[in-house]
């Protein structure tokens, strides 16, 4: 994990972006052998990615002028104050602590936002983001079966976190 002089020297920026502006670059990067590797899923069509990102709030997150993730807050519940949280860095940058300066980013933005709580889910082997989401006192709510969820086939099961903010 990168100290926080280190973090000094290589901030990673935290940029606003437009989904439908900028769909392309999103789609291209989302949609690259290393991402649907490391998280198993089939490529989405590019309307499955259009009805994902519809109203999200986006965050693409550079590391020395390299597109390395993003970090984004989805599925606005108005009446109960909520949001999905979702987040997904390239493999070279995973474990190194820039999710964590992300995450202050984001969370921070929901507050702004008027947000009451934040959910999050990921898979029960992703250990380093359940790291993350612990680290700032998401506590664990249920584990999940789901059945042809968006782009995965067949059965996928979900570890669910929340942070009330």
């Amino acid at each position: 994990m990168l100290s926080e002089e280190n973090y000094q020297k290589i901030l990673p920026s935290i940029i606003p972006f437009n989904a439908k502006d900028h769909f392309d670059i999103l789609y291209d990067w989302i949609t690259k052998d290393e991402i649907m590797k490391a998280y198993d899923f089939r490529p989405p069509s590019k309307d499955e990615v259009l009805n994902w990102v519809g109203n999200d709030v986006i965050f693409m997150i550079t590391i020395k002028d390299e597109l390395a993730g993003y970090i984004n807050l989805s599925d606005f519940h108005n009446l109960e104050k909520t949001a999905d949280l979702g987040y997904m860095l390239i493999e070279k940058y995973r474990g190194k602590g820039y999710m964590n300066y992300a995450m202050k980013h984001i969370i921070g933005k929901a507050k702004e936002m008027g947000l009451a709580k934040i959910k999050a889910y990921t898979r029960p082997e992703n250990t380093i983001s359940q790291k993350v989401l612990l680290k700032y006192d998401f506590k664990y709510t249920k584990r999940a079966i789901e059945h042809n969820w968006s782009h995965y086939d067949g059965e996928i099961e979900w570890n669910w976190y929340e942070l009330e903010l």
